[in-house]
């Protein structure tokens, strides 16, 4: 039924405007990535293919405050649309405001709120491109549909942007820009910390996805006894669990806990290394260029690994099957990666 109604509501907008045509090296485009931080950098790569391949061209981005907090001072958007709450309401606002900057190709990257496909079908943009099955059932809204692949989360983007500029880029990692203020503020963070630094990320939003925290634990003592280093313990405000693990257990560690997102870049840019589970740091590290190493299960690397980056990347197989995912309350299969390969691992990064 919502589907239904919002198609009838596209149909009758777009029998009362013209639509933009393609204009070509002056056109004008619209990202859409309404999502968080991982799904925002991965976006990064196919907006910068998509300003190289049309330098004069105006690209605006549709974004929620999540991404648009990683998406935040990169030269290659010239202006931000951020979706709000209540999202029907402000998507009725949106859909003004867009239609007046004259948009003529929307590339759906990703958007998990059922409302954004038919706001940009209803803009008067000429095409609106995006990935088949990732709309909620209203692909047929797509001007042009791009076949799902068995593919990296980068590539599958660039696929979309690919469908105009016609021609491949060279890989690229995703890109995330400070501002010089931010800088400053990292250094401030570190300035009485001695390098080398390791960040230490133990927790993730999924608990599926978490590695032990005793083995974290473990994996910090053995690198201490080989290597004189700092280790800082990173978190958020809802996981005040780790936050009382680590303080009982680490007394000399540095904890820093619910940071805003920029805020934290601007010390991860400073550090040597992260031992971080597969969550939003971990891509967060690889647009900075910071070493990683990364846990995985059981989630599959092969489609968010992070990209042509200085890290190594420890997986196991799923121990359970069907894999249980957000139900899992004990992920076994975590505990098949043990605390010496990840000190070895890290160890050999720093070196």
């Amino acid at each position: 039924m919502k589907n239904t109604l919002l198609r009838l509501a596209v149909l009758w907008n777009n029998l009362w405007i013209q639509k933009n045509r393609f204009t070509g090296s002056c056109a004008r485009f619209l990202i859409v990535s309404t999502t968080g931080l991982g799904d925002a950098l991965f976006a990064t790569p196919s907006i910068r293919h998509l300003k190289k391949t049309f330098p004069h061209a105006y690209i605006g981005a549709l974004v929620t405050r999540a991404s648009h907090e990683v998406l935040f001072n990169n030269p290659d958007i010239d202006e931000f649309f951020i979706v709000q709450r209540p999202i029907l309401w402000h998507a009725l606002l949106l859909q003004r405001i867009l239609r007046k900057k004259k948009i003529e190709i929307v590339f759906v990257l990703h958007a998990s709120q059922r409302i954004i496909l038919p706001l940009c079908a209803a803009i008067g943009a000429q095409t609106v491109i995006g990935t088949q099955n990732l709309h909620k059932g209203l692909d047929d809204l797509l001007d042009i549909s791009i076949p799902k692949n068995p593919i990296h989360e980068i590539e599958r983007r660039l696929e979309i942007v690919y469908a105009v500029t016609l021609q491949k880029s060279a890989r690229e990692t995703p890109r995330f820009f400070l501002t010089d203020q931010e800088k400053e503020a990292g250094k401030k963070i570190l300035e009485k910390i001695p390098k080398p630094i390791i960040v230490l990320h133990p927790g993730a939003k999924d608990r599926y996805k978490r590695w032990p925290k005793e083995f974290f634990l473990q994996a910090m003592h053995l690198m201490e006894k080989k290597k004189p280093c700092s280790f800082i313990i990173t978190g958020t405000k809802n996981e005040k669990d780790l936050l009382d693990f680590f303080t009982k257990n680490i007394p000399q560690a540095h904890l820093l806990f619910d940071l805003s997102l920029r805020k934290y870049a601007s010390f991860l840019s400073l550090c040597d290394l992260i031992v971080t589970n597969d969550t939003g740091p971990l891509h967060l590290a690889a647009a900075l260029h910071i070493p990683s190493v990364a846990l995985f299960s059981p989630t599959d690397p092969c489609f968010s690994h992070p990209y042509h980056a200085s890290s190594n990347i420890l997986y196991k197989p799923p121990t359970c099957s069907p894999c249980l995912r957000r139900k899992c309350s004990h992920p076994s299969c975590l505990e098949q990666i043990t605390p010496e390969e990840v000190a070895e691992k890290a160890l050999s990064l720093l070196q």
